[in-house]
């Protein structure tokens, strides 16, 4: 492999119940560069969009309010198309953990480790780039971290990181770097 890899990472199931996660997309640097045109191609097409979130499509609330439910659907299936062209060329990482697990762990002896449970799926979809990296012959690729930009996780996503390159220094030496944007 060899290459710069970028994984792009969100957060959803802050609410406290059901199921929290983080999930994302991890790929090459120049793949994600490849991606991003076609994204950007397919968003452009008409009716157009500045950026696509399936919430708001599935709802038709900004930015595809007034769209009706065919216009709404086409363009999700138009979104779709530009993953499934890169079927291989990326890979879906992501770390679950239930609420009420969360509940019982933290009640336990491990409890004051535990400040949520961002933490215990960040050190997941970590280890699943870093296994990743091992599956597929990418023993010299670095991986930089990319998360949506939310201020109440990022200071305890960049202790985690900063922690994990600390503790496991074969991880360390290829997690390259971690920012957050939108």
């Amino acid at each position: 492999m060899g290459h710069a890899m970028r994984f792009y990472g969100d957060e959803s199931g802050s609410h406290g119940t059901g199921t929290y996660v983080i999930a994302g997309y991890l790929a090459t640097a120049y793949n994600w560069e490849q991606f991003k045109i076609d994204w950007e191609a397919a968003l452009a097409e008409s009716p157009s969009v500045g950026y696509f979130h399936r919430g708001p499509n599935y709802h038709g609330d900004k930015p595809f309010g007034g769209w009706d439910d065919s216009a709404r659907s086409a363009k999700l299936y138009r979104m779709i198309r530009v993953f499934e062209r890169f079927t291989g060329r990326i890979q879906e990482l992501s770390s679950t953990m239930e609420w009420n697990d969360y509940a019982a762990v933290k009640s336990g002896p491990l409890g004051a480790a535990l400040s949520d449970p961002y933490f215990c799926c960040f050190h997941g979809v970590v280890s699943l780039a870093m296994q990743y990296l091992k599956d597929n012959g990418g023993e010299d690729a670095d991986i930089d971290f990319i998360f949506d930009y939310q201020l109440q996780h990022q200071t305890n996503a960049v202790k985690h990181f900063t922690e994990i390159q600390r503790l496991v220094p074969e991880f360390g030496k290829r997690m390259s770097g971690i920012c957050f944007m939108d």
